[in-house]
């Protein structure tokens, strides 16, 4: 490396810095940064008020109706809802951390690096609150809160939070990844999707990112999402969290039960946008020029569960392999 080159290095902040280098460096300040946000992470009393307002997030993996959630619930008389609000979260929180078996140095990097950066998040949470009315439901849709933020909102926030856990049939969703170059052709499909070997993984994968080709490597994504999603119910079992399908969302007696489970009040709106199509990326499909059937998409992820069996790998139950009803 030139001397230029090992300056620019020394100045890159440290979640930049690779591999060893990242691990030795631990400056008194990092330290320092550590202990009041592990204690406040762990626990159990959220430290911020909001004052009989709430939070709604939602635990999807992208390309399963994130979107259309969005629309359904600002349409409620007591909601602000966003879809992916900036901060995004998403990029470098998104690589590894937090890592599902931290040793002590990956804890003082988590807490004393990373932290203080996701809290930014939690600050603009805070001026959104202070902005609403009072009792208001403050809504995102996004699926980067359960691959990289869902961590400091729950520490900051605690039982203020609801959250939906949304599914789709998972042959569709391989399917509308694949066929926009996720974990392929699209080359930033990194900033948005966490790798299916990453630390912060809560299933392994059947095989180093490497050694998957692009199905694989959607199929075991969308497997360790809603792995997440069963680590996030155990994390947080008092939260008032609801599942349901989104293919369901378009039926106005499911919409209203998810509405009153949520203490959210419907409007006339709300009838208006049902069934809605959104977002379906038509041309950025066409320019990836990969389209693939449903049916051969099933036939991968079965292929890829079976593997995962054969290797002794816990895979968790997937409710979003059964079709749904009306489209059956």
């Amino acid at each position: 490396m030139t001397t230029q080159g090992a300056q620019s290095a020394k100045h890159k902040p440290l979640w930049k810095r690779g591999g060893v280098q990242r691990k030795v460096a631990l400056p008194f300040n990092m330290v320092r940064n550590a202990l009041p946000i592990a204690r406040m992470m762990g626990s159990d009393a959220a430290p911020y008020a909001v004052d009989g307002k709430r939070l709604l997030f939602s635990i999807n993996s992208g390309r399963a109706g994130s979107k259309y959630l969005y629309r359904l619930l600002d349409t409620a008389a007591n909601v602000t809802a966003t879809h992916e609000p900036k901060p995004s979260m998403a990029g470098r929180y998104v690589i590894e951390y937090p890592v599902s078996d931290p040793g002590l140095l990956d804890s003082l990097f988590y807490y004393g690096v990373m932290c203080p950066h996701k809290f930014e998040k939690v600050r603009h949470l805070q001026q959104v609150l202070a902005d609403l009315p009072a009792n208001h439901v403050y809504a995102e849709t996004t699926h980067m809160f359960i691959l990289s933020f869902y961590d400091v909102v729950m520490a900051a926030f605690g039982e203020s939070v609801s959250v939906v856990i949304m599914r789709r049939h998972l042959p569709k969703v391989v399917k509308s990844m694949v066929s926009l170059g996720d974990f392929g052709k699209r080359r930033n499909w990194r900033f948005w999707r966490s790798s299916p070997n990453a630390r912060s993984a809560a299933v392994q994968a059947a095989a180093p990112d490497a050694e998957l080709d692009q199905m694989d490597m959607a199929i075991a994504y969308l497997i360790d999402v809603e792995a997440r999603a069963q680590r996030f119910k155990q994390q947080f079992p008092h939260i008032n969290t609801v599942e349901v399908r989104v293919e369901a969302l378009n039926d106005w007696e499911t919409v209203s039960q998810v509405f009153e489970q949520l203490n959210l009040e419907p409007s006339d709106a709300t009838h208006e946008i049902l069934g809605t199509v959104v977002n379906q990326r038509h041309k950025k499909k066409k320019e990836m020029d990969q389209e693939i059937s449903e049916e051969y998409c099933l036939e991968r992820i079965q292929q890829y569960c079976a593997r995962c069996e054969a290797q002794g790998i816990q895979l968790p139950d997937l409710p979003q392999l059964t079709p749904f009803p009306e489209a059956a």
